[in-house]
């Protein structure tokens, strides 16, 4: 199994990212992580001449997590 974790930065901020105006993880560093997870635990799968692609994302992004704060997930699901 395949775990990766993440610690919000400055960067990840719905400001920076411009896709709000709190300083707290913005949602499509979120999707971007998702997809990330997902190129990883596909990886495993796939032959070095594959790739996925994704075509529909349902995520609800259901608190804020403030510069510092850590997450991550496994193939298995999310874990904080």
């Amino acid at each position: 199994m395949t775990t990766l974790r993440f610690t919000v930065t400055e960067q990840d901020t719905a400001i920076a990212l411009g896709s709000g105006d709190v300083p707290v993880l913005g949602t499509p560093r979120v999707l971007a992580w998702m997809e990330q997870a997902c190129v990883v635990a596909a990886a495993e799968h796939l032959d070095a001449s594959s790739t996925s692609v994704g075509v529909e994302v349902w995520v609800r992004h259901r608190r804020a997590s403030a510069v510092g704060a850590n997450g991550g997930g496994t193939n298995a699901g999310f874990v904080s």
